[in-house]
């Protein structure tokens, strides 16, 4: 299930709600597809201030590899 965040984000000094689809959770971070961005993004543990669980499914991409991933 998609998933809708409060997150914090350092670069803009701003807290938003996103939607999400998680792809590989990690125990410090998420690495999940952001509808607000439409991109993958890595979001980091400690700025999630709120989660909510939504009634939306989907698939990680055939394709996704972790390794893709660029920090």
């Amino acid at each position: 299930k998609k998933i809708k965040i409060r997150y914090y984000s350092l670069s803009s000094d701003e807290v938003k709600w996103r939607k999400v689809a998680i792809y590989q959770l990690g125990s410090d971070f998420i690495i999940a597809f952001c509808y607000l961005r439409n991109e993958e993004r890595t979001f980091v543990m400690n700025r999630i201030q709120q989660a909510a669980l939504l009634d939306e499914n989907y698939k990680i991409p055939k394709n996704w590899e972790p390794e893709s991933i660029v920090w």
